[in-house]
C-alpha cells in the first residue's frame, strides 16, 4: 500500500514537474529573445549614429576622389593612392591599434573601479602617442628611397606630407575608442558631420586656387589635425562624466601596473590583424603602381573606392558592436551574444546581397561619375572587389566576436597566413592582368579570411566558453 501511494505521488506529481519545467525553460527562452532583441535595439540605435558619420567620412572620400581625377586626372589619382597606402603600410604597422585593446579591457574596469578606467584610458593614450611618432619618423627615414621610383616627381615630398597625418592624428583611435565604449555615438556623428564637409570645402578651394596635388595634401594635413583635437576634446570630458575623474588631472598609470603587460600582448596581438586586413585593401595599390604605373594604380583605386561603399554598409554595426559585445562578455552573458549574433546575421546578409546587385548593376554611372573619361578601366576592378566587400560585410560579426571572446592570438596567425597568402597572388596576377589582378588577389585572400574567421566564431560560440582573463 505504501509503495502504491508513492508511485501514484509520483505519477501525479510528474506532470505538474514537467509543465513546470517547461514553463520555466519558456520563461528562459522569452527571458534571453528579450534580452537580445534589447541588445539588437541598443545596436541598432548606435548603429543609426555610426551609419551618420560613416556615410559623412564615405561622401567626402568619394567627394575627394571625384574632384581629383576630374580636375587633376586620374594619374594624379594613381599618385595620391600610391603615397596614401605606402604611409598607411608602413606607418600603421609601428602605429598599432589600441581601439580593440582598451575596449575589451575598459569594459571591465569600467564595471569594476572608475580609477583603474582612466589609468587604462591613460595608458591607450600613452602607447598611441608613443608609436604614432615612432611611425612618422620611420615613414619619412623610408621616403627618399621609395618616392621616387614609386611615385616620380614629388614623390619624396608627398609621402613625407602624407606622413605628417599620423604624427596629427596619432591619439584619435584612443579618443574615438572612449567616446564608443562611453556611447557618444551620437556626439561623434555631430562633429564627424561638419568636419567632413569642412574637408570637401578645402580640397575645392585648394584646387581652384593651386591647382596642385600638393597644396590638397596640406589640407588633408590640417584636416586631420582639426579632427584629433575636437575627437579628444570630447573623449577626455566623456571620461570624466564616467569616472569623475579628470582624463589628464593626474597619472593613474600605476592603478593599472598589473594590466600593462597584458594590454601590450593584445595591442601587438590587434595590431597583426588589424594589419593584415589594412595590407589586403592597400598593398594592392603599391603593387600596381610599382609593376603596372600610376594609371593602372589610379583605376584601381576608383574601382575600389566604387565597391568599398557595399563594404561600409557594415561599419556602423561593427563600429557599435565591439563595445556592446565586450559588456556581454564581461558579464558572462555568452547565451545573449550568440543570441545577437543570429539576428544580426539574418539582417546583414540579405542587404549585403540586395547591395552588391544593386552596385553591379549601376557600375558604369557610378565609375562615371567617379572617374570622368577613365572609369572604363576600373570596371572589372568594381565587380571583383565589391564582391569580396560584400562577403566581408555579410558576416562583419566575426571579428567582433573574436576579438570579445579574447581570441586576438588565433586571428593574429590568421591574419599573417592571409597578409603572405595576398604578396604571392598579387605579383603574377598584377603582371598578367595589371589593376584587374589585383582585385582578384583581393576576392581570393578575404574570402579566405572570412571563411577563417567565421568558423572559429560560429565554433567558440557554440562551446559558448570565455577566454577572457577575470
Amino acid at each position: 500500500m505504501v509503495t502504491t501511494r508513492v508511485c501514484s505521488t509520483v505519477h501525479s506529481s510528474a506532470p505538474k514537474l514537467a509543465m513546470s519545467l517547461v514553463a520555466r525553460l519558456k520563461a528562459l527562452r522569452r527571458s534571453l529573445a528579450d534580452r537580445a532583441g534589447s541588445e539588437l535595439s541598443g545596436l541598432g540605435g548606435d548603429s543609426l549614429y555610426a551609419a551618420i558619420w560613416q556615410a559623412s567620412t564615405s561622401i567626402a572620400d568619394l567627394a575627394q576622389i571625384a574632384l581629383i581625377t576630374h580636375v587633376l586626372g586620374l594619374d594624379e589619382l594613381g599618385r595620391l593612392a600610391i603615397a596614401i597606402s605606402f604611409v598607411m603600410l608602413v606607418g600603421q604597422f609601428f602605429d598599432v591599434r589600441v581601439g580593440v585593446a582598451t575596449t575589451t579591457m575598459g569594459a571591465r574596469e569600467l564595471r569594476r573601479d572608475p580609477n583603474r578606467a582612466t589609468g587604462l584610458f591613460q595608458l591607450s593614450y600613452l602607447i598611441d602617442a608613443v608609436t604614432g611618432v615612432a611611425a612618422f619618423l620611420i615613414v619619412c627615414g623610408l621616403a627618399p628611397l621609395a618616392g621616387p621610383g614609386l611615385i616620380g616627381t614629388d614623390g619624396t615630398l608627398l609621402i613625407v606630407l602624407y606622413a605628417a597625418t599620423l604624427l596629427t592624428g596619432t591619439v584619435e583611435e584612443s579618443s574615438l575608442t572612449i567616446l564608443r565604449l562611453l556611447d557618444r555615438y551620437r556626439t561623434v556623428a555631430f562633429f564627424t558631420v561638419a568636419l567632413e564637409v569642412a574637408r570637401v570645402l578645402l580640397i575645392v578651394a585648394a584646387l581652384l586656387l593651386f591647382d596642385d596635388l600638393v597644396a590638397v595634401m596640406v589640407v588633408l594635413i590640417a584636416h586631420r589635425a582639426l579632427f584629433a583635437a575636437i575627437q579628444f576634446a570630447f573623449a577626455a570630458r566623456a571620461s570624466h562624466t564616467a569616472t569623475g575623474r579628470s582624463l589628464f588631472g593626474g597619472s593613474a598609470l600605476d592603478e593599472v601596473r598589473d594590466l600593462r603587460r597584458r594590454m601590450l600582448k593584445t595591442v601587438f596581438q590587434t595590431n597583426l590583424v588589424s594589419y593584415g586586413r589594412l595590407t589586403q585593401t592597400q598593398l594592392p595599390t603599391v603593387i600596381v603602381g610599382a609593376i603596372a604605373g600610376t594609371t593602372q594604380a589610379g583605376a584601381y583605386k576608383l574601382g575600389s573606392a566604387a565597391a568599398v561603399m557595399v563594404g561600409r554598409l557594415a561599419d556602423p554595426a561593427y563600429l557599435g558592436l565591439l563595445p556592446r559585445l565586450s559588456r556581454l562578455v564581461a558579464a558572462g552573458d555568452i547565451s545573449a551574444v550568440r543570441d545577437l549574433v543570429r539576428r544580426m546575421t539574418y539582417v546583414s546578409v540579405p542587404v549585403m546581397g540586395i547591395a552588391l546587385l544593386l552596385l553591379i548593376v549601376f557600375r558604369d554611372p557610378v565609375l562615371a561619375l567617379l572617374g570622368g573619361e577613365g572609369q572604363s578601366e576600373a570596371a572589372e576592378v568594381l565587380v571583383l572587389c565589391a564582391v569580396a566587400f560584400a562577403i566581408n560585410a555579410a558576416v562583419f560579426w566575426n571579428v567582433g566576436v573574436l576579438f570579445a571572446v579574447g581570441r586576438a592570438g588565433v586571428m593574429a596567425r590568421v591574419a599573417v597566413v592571409v597578409a603572405m597568402s595576398q604578396v604571392v597572388l598579387l605579383v603574377p596576377l598584377v603582371e598578367h592582368s595589371g589593376a584587374t589582378g589585383a582585385a582578384l588577389a583581393l576576392l581570393l585572400t578575404m574570402t579566405g579570411a572570412n571563411i577563417a574567421m567565421t568558423w572559429l566564431a560560429v565554433a567558440h560560440l557554440r562551446r559558448g566558453i570565455c577566454r577572457v582573463e577575470p
